[in-house]
């Protein structure tokens, strides 16, 4: 697997196949900073609140809400119209998904703003407070995640770097690995790892 220094090794059998290293280390940023980021919309939540609807709701009521879980995944810049529709329909219904959607909005404004390292710093502190006076529970996972690695994910700001490309890889080498269990041709693994970092023709 690949580390933050821009090496990666790779075992199969339990014996080295072969090492990498990348020409861009990634060393300066965080190893989980690319998934909290993208993944910061509180699903969990959104799932209990639409199964406490579909509780509540007559059926056609609630058949009105069918597509809100994938619309509450989007951006907001990216929504359609009947997306945006869909969510005034159940933010009506579920005053807490409209707060945590407009945290995660701010949220995502930080990191796309042209800030210098201890400016992200201050504004993240402070929409961490903001959420956790808010008292919403859907963030708990992720501003632990955020206090733990703090130093590590700000770093993103000093040359807008993140970690996409180290975990994408990471994912495609496990998946190859799954795939070639009982392989005997090392050197065919080898190629195909080296093969999923080509690009598409």
């Amino acid at each position: 697997m690949i580390n933050m220094n821009g090496a990666a090794q790779i075992h199969y059998r339990d014996q080295p196949l072969f090492h990498l290293r990348l020409e861009s280390s990634p060393t300066d940023v965080e190893p989980k900073l690319f998934a909290p980021f993208r993944a910061s919309r509180p699903s969990d939540r959104t799932h209990s609140q639409l199964h406490r609807l579909k509780r509540e709701l007559p059926p056609q009521e609630y058949a009105s809400l069918k597509g809100a879980l994938w619309a509450f995944r989007k951006n907001q810049a990216d929504l359609e119209t009947p997306e945006q529709d869909l969510l005034k329909r159940v933010f009506a219904y579920a005053p807490e998904l409209e707060q945590a959607d407009a945290y995660r909005e701010q949220l995502t404004a930080i990191f796309e703003e042209a800030l210098s390292k201890e400016e992200a710093t201050k504004k993240l502190q402070d929409w961490q407070q903001q959420v956790r006076a808010s008292g919403l529970r859907c963030y708990e996972r992720f501003l632990k995640t955020l206090d733990t690695w703090r130093e590590e994910i700000t770093n993103y700001f000093l040359n807008r770097h993140n970690s996409g490309f180290v975990e994408g890889l990471n994912n495609k080498i496990r998946v190859i690995q799954r795939r070639a269990y009982g392989l005997r041709d090392e050197e065919y693994l080898r190629l195909k790892v080296l093969s999923c970092m080509l690009p598409e023709l």
